[in-house]
């Protein structure tokens, strides 16, 4: 509060997931949504696979979206269904990839590290 005073003014906290529900009644009111992130939120049942997809559906076109993800979660093999989503959402020309950097996020208690993904895009339409 004390150096940014005003930074949690417009603060919305609530379900993605339901695209009629209040919190995109009260995005709507905003001007234009041009940059989209989330970090580490994605494939831990924080943000549903629909609920990122209505998030995306009010980025407006030419928009940026950044994530960090947990890479497994981009692995064929993925059950969350973000890696599908995602690979779609590209290969469908709806994202452009504009960056995709691997990192090391941090090291286990066994000392392994993990490896999360930083993703890049433009929404084309």
């Amino acid at each position: 509060m004390r150096d940014q005073p005003k930074i949690y003014d417009k603060y919305i906290v609530g379900d993605l997931s339901d695209s009629n529900g209040e919190v995109f009644s009260k995005l709507k009111d905003t001007s234009s949504i041009n940059c989209l992130i989330a970090v580490g939120s994605l494939g831990f049942s924080d943000i549903s696979t629909k609920g990122f997809s209505n998030a995306l559906n009010i980025l407006e076109p030419g928009g940026l979206l950044a994530i960090s993800i947990k890479e497994e979660f981009l692995l064929s093999q993925d059950m969350t269904g973000f890696a599908k989503l995602i690979d779609s959402l590209i290969s469908e020309n709806f994202l452009e990839k504009i960056c995709e950097i691997r990192y090391v996020h941090r090291l286990a208690t066994s000392g392994k590290p993990i490896f999360y993904i930083v993703l890049c895009c433009r929404k084309l339409r």
